[in-house]
């Protein structure tokens, strides 16, 4: 299967990842068996939750592990569903990332019985792509459902907002310019200057400026912000949008180049001139 990702990205020490790249190229010499949040500052130099991946699928499972890492995280991983239930008992990870066709035991067995002893958050990540699969996995105790193909920049966003709602995550400040973001405070400032925002307004720009020049589309935004299990009309992020904009514009002079851009028939970026 291949991943439906961004072609590529470059993090703030010039690696650079595609499609095509070996992920054994990524290893520079002498930096074999240390961790990706020593080798690259993006995403920080500090682990910030534990995550554990059960995944049966060698290429899906490496790509996923390596944007996870390169997010920050402490990354375990396993490849069948009894593995993968051990894991979670001992462990006892932050999240758990579950694929549902899992050899041994189905990912949907493995998640009710950890729902037996655990709440940890569980994230779904399967070819499945029904309604009823979907639902089905929610009521038997899943946090959230991601479809493949994927962005894997989609599944990192999905693994911090669960645990930002579980309270599992140390949230880092978002900082463009004199743009300041605290989604611990719930606060933002330009220069000092308090921008007023909603709880809300506060969790969708420091998304936005969290990934600058990313396109969110609006069911990404409305799952993010709102929570994927929120009967929410997509009009609601152009209505949050609006007044963050307007919020934005009575603070920031429009020449610092710091705004949000509507991507039409799509959704909104957080536009950062170079």
């Amino acid at each position: 299967m291949v991943l439906g990702y961004v072609s590529m990205f470059a993090c703030n020490c010039d690696t650079t990842v595609s499609a095509d790249t070996p992920l054994r190229s990524l290893v520079k010499p002498g930096e074999a068996g240390i961790p990706w949040k020593h080798r690259c500052p993006r995403g920080g130099v500090r682990l910030r939750a534990k995550v554990l991946i059960v995944e049966d699928d060698p290429l899906i499972l490496d790509i996923m592990r390596l944007y996870l890492e390169k997010a920050g995280h402490d990354v375990h991983v396993r490849d069948d569903g009894p593995q993968g239930l051990e894991a979670a008992r001992r462990l006892v990870p932050d999240v758990v990332v579950l694929d549902i066709m899992l050899p041994g035991l189905s990912g949907l067995e493995l998640l009710s019985q950890l729902r037996s002893t655990s709440t940890v958050p569980v994230l779904i990540v399967t070819a499945r792509d029904r309604t009823p699969d979907k639902v089905h996995g929610l009521r038997l105790g899943a946090d959230d459902y991601l479809v493949k193909p994927f962005d894997p920049e989609e599944l990192v966003a999905r693994v911090d907002a669960l645990l930002r709602r579980s309270g599992r995550l140390a949230r880092p400040v978002a900082t463009r310019g004199d743009l300041v973001v605290d989604p611990v405070e719930y606060r933002a400032a330009y220069r000092g200057q308090d921008l007023g925002l909603s709880p809300r307004e506060v969790e969708m720009l420091h998304i936005l400026v969290s990934a600058p020049n990313r396109t969110f589309t609006r069911q990404q935004l409305l799952d993010l912000v709102w929570g994927p299990a929120q009967t929410v009309d997509e009009r609601a992020v152009d209505t949050a949008v609006t007044r963050l904009r307007r919020k934005l514009e009575q603070t920031v002079p429009s020449g610092e180049g710091l705004r949000v851009e509507t991507v039409w028939g799509v959704g909104y970026k957080f536009a950062v001139d170079p």
